[in-house]
């Protein structure tokens, strides 16, 4: 039986990464239809990037403002999607959750219970001029590293706050599945 539920909560992981990554990048590509292309958006406000061209173009359930805690005074955005599934966004970062209610866990990881995403229009090689990817900002190219980087390889060595950063690079790159030899159990 554990084996039953833990494969079907890596199928719920697999199957919503892959939604979301469809739906929040055909959000930008019919944004840049009424707005110009994605490196001339004029971003006036912290999170400007969602909320005046993306957020329009995406169906969700409902959006929340929440304190981030690591930077006072700002605010970043929950947003909840019909599937169950939601977000946060922080500037031009995403904090996917497959599972809304982990959200709310303490103890959350990277590449298990939140996976990053990011809209980087520029500076780094792997995010230039695309939409929302894969966190790999630092990212030296080699796909050994998205394992053992130190600080945010796809690994359970949780050496860092974002340990884990790489994970949803891993899943993308094996077609949008858990690889065998994934660190984190569902």
């Amino acid at each position: 039986m554990p084996t039953l539920i833990q494969n079907h909560r890596r199928h719920v992981v697999e199957t919503r990464l892959k939604h979301f990554y469809s739906v929040i990048n055909e959000a930008v590509r019919l944004s840049e239809v009424d707005n110009g292309d994605k490196a001339d958006w004029i971003i006036e406000q912290e999170n400007g990037v969602f909320w005046d061209y993306i957020k329009p173009y995406l169906k969700y359930n409902k959006v929340e403002d929440t304190e981030n805690p690591n930077y006072e005074g700002r605010t970043d955005k929950k947003v909840y999607l019909a599937n169950g599934s939601a977000f946060i966004v922080s500037y031009g970062e995403i904090g996917f959750f497959p599972e809304a209610k982990n959200m709310n866990k303490a103890d959350r990881i990277y590449g298990r219970d939140t996976f990053r995403f990011a809209f980087i229009r520029k500076y780094y090689k792997f995010h230039e001029n695309k939409g929302v990817e894969p966190y790999t900002a630092n990212w030296d190219g080699d796909n050994a590293t998205l394992y053992s980087n130190p600080t945010f390889g796809c690994n359970s060595k949780k050496a860092s706050t974002v340990t884990g950063s790489f994970c949803t690079a891993v899943i993308q790159r094996n077609g949008w599945k858990i690889p065998k030899d994934y660190p984190h159990k569902f």
